[in-house]
């Protein structure tokens, strides 16, 4: 597998990826609980976050694996947040004119909690990381995000603190592998679903 940074051409292989890494997850079966329209909302959810880091600039990355054919097959979303940066809900706004109503207003909800615990030092944020289901338990998400990491650093020479929201227990056990730890209550997000926020220490990445 070969990793390396997304650019706009790669963007519909980057939500088809996480729209399928996403299909059983609990927190998003919460928002789209439809499963027969889930894959097209999710292809329209997914479709907002990547234009944002896109769109981001330098504060902004994709990182993808690919396949030797080529293949995207597994894709994180990366953004470096300044210390203090204000409370932004303008995704959770446009998702009413992107998404079903009833799953805009969920994740307004959800989005509302998780900017009340946002941390306010500076940061990279994992925005979402994903795998194909096809290739999922073979080690891919953790060399995505443990590379994507240094990368980060490589560009500046300096530690970076990592903040995430783990949408399942399976996905926390996996970053606590990484050397995260939980650093807030946890996030009702649903009925059966939760979202664990997650902090990893300047030099803590393990692996």
């Amino acid at each position: 597998m070969q990793m390396r940074e997304a650019t706009k051409r790669d963007r519909e292989d980057v939500i088809g990826v996480l729209t399928l890494a996403f299909h059983r997850d609990p927190v998003s079966n919460h928002i789209f609980r439809h499963e027969g329209s889930r894959p097209q909302q999710h292809q329209k959810f997914f479709g907002v976050f990547v234009d944002a880091v896109l769109d981001a600039g330098d504060a902004g990355r994709i990182d993808v694996l690919t396949t030797p054919a080529g293949v995207v097959v597994a894709a994180a979303l990366w953004l470096d947040v300044p210390a203090n940066t204000p409370e932004d809900h303008s995704i959770a706004d446009l998702m009413h004119d992107v998404i079903e109503p009833e799953a805009a207003g969920r994740f307004a909800v959800l989005d509302a909690f998780m900017g009340e615990v946002h941390p306010t030092d500076p940061h990279l944020y994992l925005m979402f990381a994903g795998v194909d289901p096809t290739y999922q338990r073979k080690g891919l998400g953790a060399r995505l995000i443990a590379n994507g990491i240094r990368q980060w650093e490589s560009y500046d020479k300096t530690r970076r603190e990592v903040y995430l929201e783990a949408s399942s227990a399976e996905n926390a056990a996996l970053y606590e592998r990484l050397g995260f730890r939980y650093c807030e209550e946890e996030i009702p997000a649903g009925p059966n679903a939760l979202l664990r926020p997650m902090w990893l220490s300047r030099g803590a990445l393990a692996g």
